[in-house]
């Protein structure tokens, strides 16, 4: 019987050698690699990441009344690490730190939020409303056709499917609240 793999490699005929693994498995050498500069999530980084999330949103062009977005960033911030790890989460999946459109629909479908309410088609214009072209200072952030968001255009996006899920007809934000 004739097997490919025969054609590319002979057969070993000397032992493995098992290799010897340390106690500390879990330590990773990061200075000579990609993971140089990372570091682990503290409760300080995150409120620095959380800070730079709600500094280059645009969420106060669709939230007018000033209570209503301070208790969209107090939303935000009892719960930034879960939605950060969510974003990593997601993001990891196909193109981090970017997230995409199929990514977030995907997303919603398994924690059955869409329905006759948000349907994929209104997620669909929410997410292109999420992504930034310009940031405060006018500066173009990225590609106009990108079809992928950062973290804070993330959040952004949530912000603005909650509103459209949960805010009734006839109420301000801060009454479906």
């Amino acid at each position: 019987m004739f097997y490919f793999n025969s054609m590319i490699a002979q057969f070993r005929t000397e032992s493995i050698q098992i290799a010897k693994l340390d106690n500390n498995v879990s330590k990773v050498l990061r200075n000579p690699n990609v993971f140089k500069n990372w570091q682990h999530d503290t409760p300080y980084l995150l409120e620095q990441s959380m800070r730079h999330d709600i500094e280059a949103w645009k969420v106060l062009k669709f939230v007018k009344e000033p209570n209503e977005y301070r208790e969209i960033c107090l939303i935000l911030k009892q719960n930034y690490n879960y939605l950060a790890q969510l974003h990593k989460s997601i993001s990891a999946r196909d193109s981090y730190p970017t997230v995409g459109l199929l990514q977030v629909t995907t997303i919603l479908q398994e924690a059955d939020i869409l329905d006759q309410v948000l349907s994929t088609g209104i997620v669909d214009t929410q997410f292109i409303a999420s992504r930034a072209d310009v940031d405060k200072r006018g500066y173009k952030l990225k590609n106009q056709n990108s079809n992928e968001i950062n973290r804070f255009e993330f959040f952004e996006n949530l912000v603005r499917i909650a509103i459209t899920k949960y805010k009734p007809e006839g109420l301000s934000h801060s009454e479906s609240f």
